[in-house]
């Protein structure tokens, strides 16, 4: 059985947003490993991933006013105007749960 890979540009375009949230997760890793495994402070690491989930919401909502029920990835991902909704309300919930853990 073969699985043929194959995808385009526009399917990496359309989780942008996550892979935004990813990065900006690694931040406060990578500080982490240059200051010798200190742990970075605390007000440090909430801003950077506010900024990431900052990023990611810009990003939800500007490849996401285009898309009306757009397919990527073989079909198996729908982008339209719900899953915006459902990214934006995520990202904003997630906002609110770190800044209450801080």
């Amino acid at each position: 059985m073969q699985i043929a890979i194959d995808f385009k540009i526009e399917d990496l375009l359309c989780v942008t947003p996550a892979l935004a949230v990813f990065f900006a997760s690694l931040v406060p890793l990578t500080i982490k490993v240059f200051r010798g495994n200190q742990e970075p402070n605390t007000l440090a690491s909430l801003v950077y991933a506010l900024i990431g989930l900052i990023g990611a919401a810009v990003l939800a909502v500007v490849i996401g006013s285009g898309a009306t029920g757009s397919y990527y990835f073989a079909n198996a991902l729908v982008l339209d105007g719900l899953a915006t909704f459902s990214t934006l309300m995520i990202i904003a919930i997630t906002g609110l749960c770190l800044i209450l853990a801080r």
